[in-house]
């Protein structure tokens, strides 16, 4: 977490952390971020709960979000079901995760 934290940094994007799905949505609603970075395994609630909680607020509900875990591919079509726009498998190296949000931030909402 704190490698792809102060590569993005150095990316130039503004970084805030989040330990805790419940975490991020707090985070999430004070900062009406860009692009959310998440892990599909989160403590408290998954990256997918967290992913439905976000589409379902208002001003959060077309945030990106770019998953980047451990989890199968086969669950690509439940992270689009639950409103994950990008899923990177672990490993991953940072700089696959800035073209990955750059490509999510250039797309047309």
């Amino acid at each position: 977490r704190e490698m792809y934290a102060m590569c993005l940094a150095a990316s130039g994007f503004r970084v805030v952390q989040a330990l805790s799905g419940q975490d991020a949505l707090a985070k999430a609603a004070k900062e009406t971020p860009d692009v959310m970075v998440t892990d599909l395994s989160l403590p408290g609630m998954d990256g997918f709960d967290l992913a439905r909680m976000l589409r379902a607020r208002p001003g959060l509900d077309t945030v990106p979000i770019v998953a980047v875990t451990g989890h199968s591919v086969t669950e690509d079509a439940s992270a689009k079901d639950a409103g994950i726009t990008a899923v990177l498998l672990k490993p991953c190296l940072p700089d696959d995760l800035v073209r990955a949000i750059q490509t999510t931030l250039s797309r047309p909402q």
